[in-house]
C-alpha cells in the first residue's frame, strides 16, 4: 500500500513502469488499486474517525483512546479499543498527559551553615 501511495506521489518525475520495477511491484495492481473505490472498512474507519473526532472536540481534547472507545460504546457504538487507538494515531490525535513532578529540594550553594549552638564535637575519636 505503501509502494502505491509512493508511486503516485514520483509518477509526474518518473515513469510508472520504472517506480513499479524498483519497488517490486505489478503495474497491474498499481493501476487496480488507483482506479478501486475505498472499502467498505476503509469507509466504516473514516466514519469512525469523524465519531472520534467528535467525543474528543467534546471532552476538550483530553480523552485518550480507553475513554473515547469507553464513550462510544456509551452512545451505542461498538468498536474494538485497538481500532480506536489505531484510527487515533492515523488522525495524529492524542490523549491529554497530566505531567508528574517529582518535588526535589535544591541545595543553594552559597548558602552558609548554620552555627552550632551546642558546640558539639563532631570528629570521631580513635
Amino acid at each position: 500500500m505503501r509502494a502505491y501511495k509512493l508511486i503516485d506521489a514520483e509518477r509526474v518525475s518518473f515513469p510508472v513502469t520504472v517506480l513499479c520495477k524498483v519497488l517490486s511491484v505489478s503495474r497491474s495492481g498499481y493501476y487496480s488499486l488507483r482506479d478501486r473505490p475505498p472499502s467498505s472498512r476503509a469507509q466504516q474507519d473514516a466514519k469512525l474517525t469523524t465519531k472520534i473526532r467528535e467525543t474528543r472536540q467534546r471532552s476538550r481534547h483530553t480523552y485518550g483512546s480507553p475513554r473515547v472507545q469507553a464513550e462510544l460504546r456509551s452512545i451505542g457504538i461498538r468498536c474494538g479499543s485497538k481500532r480506536v487507538a489505531r484510527l487515533m494515531k492515523e488522525a495524529g490525535l492524542r490523549g491529554y498527559l497530566r505531567a508528574w513532578r517529582r518535588s526535589t529540594t535544591r541545595r543553594d550553594r552559597r548558602a552558609v551553615p548554620a552555627e552550632d549552638l551546642l558546640k558539639r564535637d563532631l570528629v570521631p575519636q580513635e
